[in-house]
């Protein structure tokens, strides 16, 4: 009797199993059916959106200057200006437009700007207000042997790197995030520099420019400036509104007339007795946060 009641338990539990089993297995049937109805619901993802790119119409509307071409066997726009345009990319119709001269893409949403390299002689390019990141348009030396003057103002660019554009004499970078200057080598030619509102701390790498007369520094985080070095043509040099607050070590200047020391935390105006090592200097500016009056 024993054995019997104990087989009736063991197909009970059994039946019991497989009750839960089937119910387990409907229940996956279910969730199945739920998920790709869900799906068949689903709507579509969009397409993503074309990003805004540089198109005919914009070209036509922002030409102008009419000159003869380079060889001057013919005669071409030389001027193009596209501006607050919301573009992202440059896109390959630019390149076609080989006679420009002069090219303002200020004031977009541009990522890279590669595309202007195949733009062989232009002397003038503005791409300030943008959302640039590097400055490898700087690096080609085989590219734009012609352009003169660069305003890369207003982007993202994060440090100075080599610049091998051999008859460049103005480069504006103002008001970048530019922390480090180590990587760049130079210039040979470069006659104008700024540098305004970056997130430098000292100056090393910046130097070996034999014909630079102005630098332009202020509002950045630099605490000296000894490391200044190679720029015997410097006239100018502008550092106002720095954490400088010690003189103790200057570079050798042998051109320098006109130094802005403004809003800089000089412990005392004492700290700029040094500064008459520089015997051709013909004003000074260190108006501003000084801490002590203390005579020279």
């Amino acid at each position: 009797m024993e054995d019997n009641a104990k087989d009736e338990e063991k197909s009970i539990e059994n039946k019991n199993d497989e009750s839960k089993e089937i119910e387990k297995s409907n229940e996956e049937k279910k969730d199945a059916e739920n998920v790709e109805k869900k799906e068949e619901n689903k709507e579509p993802e969009p397409p993503p959106v074309p990003k805004i790119s540089i198109n005919e119409e914009m070209i036509i509307a922002g030409l102008s200057q009419l000159g003869r071409t380079h060889d001057g066997t013919s005669y071409a726009y030389s001027k193009l200006i596209i501006e607050e345009k919301e573009i992202e990319e440059i896109g390959l119709l630019l390149p076609k437009y080989i006679n420009i001269k002069y090219l303002s893409l200020s004031k977009n949403q541009i990522k890279s700007v590669k595309e202007v390299k195949e733009l062989p002689y232009l002397l003038h390019i503005d791409v300030s207000k943008n959302d640039l990141t590097k400055l490898d348009l700087l690096d080609d030396s085989s590219a734009l042997k012609y352009v003169q003057i660069i305003n890369f103002s207003s982007n993202k660019v994060t440090e100075l790197t080599p610049v091998n554009l051999q008859n460049l004499f103005h480069l504006n970078l103002n008001e970048n995030l530019i922390a480090s200057a180590i990587k760049f080598q130079g210039h040979e030619r470069l006659k104008i520099l700024e540098m305004r509102k970056n997130k430098l701390n000292n100056l090393e790498g910046i130097g070996n420019m034999p014909f630079l007369s102005e630098l332009y520094l202020a509002e950045n985080e630099i605490t000296n400036f000894s490391k200044l070095a190679e720029l015997p043509a410097l006239k100018k040099l502008h550092l106002r509104k720095n954490n400088i607050s010690k003189l103790r070590e200057i570079p050798v200047l042998p051109s320098l007339e006109y130094i802005n020391l403004r809003e800089n935390p000089l412990e005392a105006l004492k700290e700029v007795k040094i500064l008459g090592n520089y015997f051709g200097l013909k004003a000074l500016n260190i108006l501003g946060r000084i801490k002590s009056n203390t005579c020279l």
